[in-house]
């Protein structure tokens, strides 16, 4: 399973809380933290999981498709 695939399945099994790049890094122990950075961006620009920016943190979490 590539990284990309990890940091997707883990915000998967957890929907629907949102997972923070540091929730991610604790739950895939991926590194270094940036690894974690670039692939939710990726699942975001792909439009797989949705996210937001809260201050200087970003949540990400992932919505099935059809749910509001």
């Amino acid at each position: 399973m590539t990284n990309k695939e990890k940091v997707f399945h883990l915000i998967k099994q957890c929907s629907p809380k949102r997972l923070t790049n540091n929730d991610i890094l604790a739950g895939t122990r991926m590194k270094p933290h940036q690894q974690v950075y670039q692939k939710t961006r990726e699942l975001l620009a792909e439009g797989r999981i949705k996210g937001r920016q809260v201050g200087a943190t970003w949540e990400y979490w992932y919505e099935a498709s059809g749910s509001a």
